[in-house]
């Protein structure tokens, strides 16, 4: 009789979310040695380059993806900036926030935190996951936070004088929660609450500095969180600004930072032993062009045949669009007898920085029935690369269509499709059982993450940009640095560094960033949604 074997013991899991990690920025520097912790990790063979964001690949869905495990057509988070038919109101989280943060604070915390964790989120987080497994949880700093254990919220006494605003008392979130300087818990045990610099300066403590004290003050303690998630937002700012490539200052603290973390157990190997280690970005970002000219697309003259709501309002009646930039991608809602969906597209063909239109039949118009029974297609348009329809060759969404081609992606979703793969720089080998295995270069999983982008909250319409240019209305703006938001490669890859993982936990080849949150579970012994590398359409 053979010998029973244990199970191994839950492996406790530290997670960093860098904002805007790129691959194409990480690699150089650490060829040139600016990130020797970092290096350490990668050398053990931690690393995958081609980790892939969600569409849109924009912070707060992006960063929803890696607190949650889920595609935004479970989360219902549909970007920065949308309209919720329920609510029949915009959603506006974009990156002017610090502007909002400085004239109206009291704005950012409800609508910023109460609003997105706890009326617009409809997915588990991992908090609650694991939170209910038995095992203690820490956010830090982190947008996304829904959990079991009430905390209290204390202001900066400056900001609580802010005129027409009422704080909230208490939020839920995990064991551990500190929120800048709005809310900073004890440790697992309680006790005093955990220290960072905040105030203005430091974006009230949304801020690099801030969240790297509250890990290194939370690690400095005897008992640990089976699960801390820590949120770096600054390399996002300052690629915003400068661009990609002239942020790495910023990802050079970061290193110190994980050396200082490395440090309180004896290095980087020693550190290892006790935790397993997962870091990634929410999404990447690409050069912008420097030119305004050149880089903005103003939904406005675009669109200069329809009336468009004015930014950051809902419909006041007769309008035909409402737009919503979520900086290089474009969501499109039609009014429900506005125009139709062909001459909206051919408008947004019509401009030559337009890279995409993308769609769905049957639409769903703002105001107006859903989409019903009817089976699901997806719609590429270009104005030169030609048009391509796919849709699930399995699985409930399913669609008759005779005739198509057929091919498998890498995580085993299977799809009919006809038309120009051009149109996503999309190209089909044999694969290894027969089936055509079918990949896309410069947009990397795209049809995974085009279905995935359409629900209830979703527009009518995609548009997504040429590298170098990004969507605007009259009052909102864009970057002279970088940015993203699209399907492009150049907006969607971030390195997955990772160490420590228990044997029986495996790393996809080529994994998402929906994949992140099942390999923390895993390391745990708690079952995930999904598992890592599955197909999240044609399963």
């Amino acid at each position: 009789m053979s010998e029973s074997v244990e199970p191994r013991p839950p492996k406790p899991v530290v997670q960093v979310i860098v904002d805007a990690l790129a691959s194409r920025v990480v690699r150089p520097a650490l060829e040139d040695g600016k990130l020797p912790h970092i290096a350490k990790l990668v050398e053990r063979e931690g690393v995958r380059w081609d980790c892939t964001s969600i569409f849109p690949s924009i912070t707060p869905a992006a960063t929803c993806a890696l607190t949650t495990g889920q595609y935004p057509d479970r989360t219902h988070i549909a970007g920065a900036y949308w309209y919720d038919p329920e609510e029949k109101d915009v959603a506006y989280f974009g990156d002017d926030i610090w502007t909002i943060l400085a004239e109206n604070p009291g704005e950012y915390v409800n609508d910023f935190q109460i609003g997105l964790n706890f009326h617009r989120l409809k997915a588990d987080t991992v908090f609650e996951m694991l939170e209910e497994a038995g095992h203690p949880t820490a956010a830090l700093n982190s947008m996304w936070f829904r959990g079991p254990h009430r905390h209290e919220i204390s202001p900066p006494a400056e900001l609580e004088l802010a005129p027409g605003v009422e704080f909230a008392k208490e939020l839920t979130g995990p064991t551990v929660l500190t929120l800048a300087d709005f809310c900073r818990s004890g440790g697992v045990d309680g006790g005093p609450a955990l220290e960072g610099p905040g105030g203005p300066t430091r974006r009230y403590g949304f801020h690099d500095q801030t969240t790297s004290a509250f890990l290194l003050n939370l690690f400095g303690q005897m008992h640990l969180p089976a699960y801390t998630l820590a949120y770096f937002p600054n390399n996002d700012f300052v690629s915003h600004e400068d661009g990609p490539r002239n942020a790495v200052h910023v990802l050079e603290k970061l290193d110190r930072t994980l050396g200082g973390l490395f440090a309180l157990f004896g290095g980087v190997e020693k550190f290892l032993e006790t935790f397993a280690f997962l870091m990634t970005g929410d999404h990447s970002q690409t050069d912008c062009a420097e030119n305004p000219k050149a880089r903005e697309i103003d939904l406005t003259d675009v669109l200069a045949e329809f009336t468009v709501v004015h930014g950051g309002e809902s419909w006041k009646g007769g309008e035909d669009i409402l737009a919503c930039p979520n900086m290089r991608a474009a969501q499109l809602y039609l009014s429900e007898d506005g125009p139709s969906l062909e001459t909206v597209r051919d408008a947004l063909l019509r401009c030559e920085r337009v890279d995409q239109v993308i769609w769905r039949t049957p639409i769903h118009r703002a105001g107006g029935p859903g989409p019903g029974e009817e089976r699901t297609t997806f719609h590429v348009a270009t104005a030169e690369r030609g048009t391509l329809r796919f849709t699930p060759a399995d699985g409930p969404e399913a669609a008759a269509a005779p005739g198509w081609k057929q091919a498998v992606d890498d995580y085993g979703n299977r799809w009919r499709y006809e038309g120009d793969l051009a149109a996503l720089d999309g190209a089909v080998t044999a694969g290894e059982d027969g089936a055509d295995l079918i990949r896309f270069k410069h947009y990397p999983n795209a049809f995974e993450r085009i279905a995935t982008s359409f629900f209830q909250e979703s527009g009518a319409l995609w548009a997504t940009a040429i590298p170098g240019a990004e969507f605007r209305l009259p009052r909102t703006t864009t970057h002279a640095g970088g940015s993203h938001g699209s399907l492009h490669l150049f907006d969607s890859a971030s390195p997955l560094i990772f160490g420590g993982l228990p044997d029986d936990v495996i790393v996809p080849e080529h994994p998402r960033t929906v994949d992140v949150v099942p390999l923390a579970m895993r390391c745990l012994h708690v079952q995930p949604p999904w598992e890592p590398g599955q197909g999240r359409v044609c399963t």
